[in-house]
């Protein structure tokens, strides 16, 4: 299933305000704490230094696995992370949509809109409230 999103149209001033602050590492910081807080085993894998001063995530298989897997009481979320007005890869969508098939998967892409307006917590409080609706 895909996850739930907000259109900037539905958003206040205030929270589009807030959330074209927001670093893709805001979100990240804030959705893994949201994870913990809700009971979930969440999981991100952080980029290494190279020799060469440049950050590198070591992976065999294809690229663009998505920034946030956490998986709590038979479903898994797996979510993208990505700035206000920024768009996953054509490799990440990729992801995205396949999981999103997937029977107990919840895939899709958070801003941090997302997050300010609320329907991401409430995915991480009743993630199979979402599934039904979807």
């Amino acid at each position: 299933m895909i996850l739930p999103t907000v259109a900037r149209s539905d958003c206040s001033p205030y929270q589009l305000q807030v959330a074209d602050l927001w670093a893709e590492a805001d979100l990240l910081t804030a959705v893994m704490a949201g994870c913990g807080m809700y009971g979930w085993r969440r999981q991100h894998q952080l980029p290494a230094l190279t020799s060469r001063g440049r950050h590198h995530t070591a992976y065999a298989g294809d690229g663009g696995w998505p920034d946030v897997v956490a998986v709590r009481a038979g479903v898994l979320l797996v979510v993208e992370l990505k700035r206000e007005r920024e768009y996953p890869t054509r490799e990440q969508r990729a992801w995205i949509d396949l999981l999103a098939t997937v029977p107990g998967v919840l895939a899709g892409v958070w801003r941090p809109r997302d997050w300010h307006h609320g329907i991401a917590l409430d995915v991480l409080d009743n993630p199979t409230r979402h599934m039904e609706a979807a």
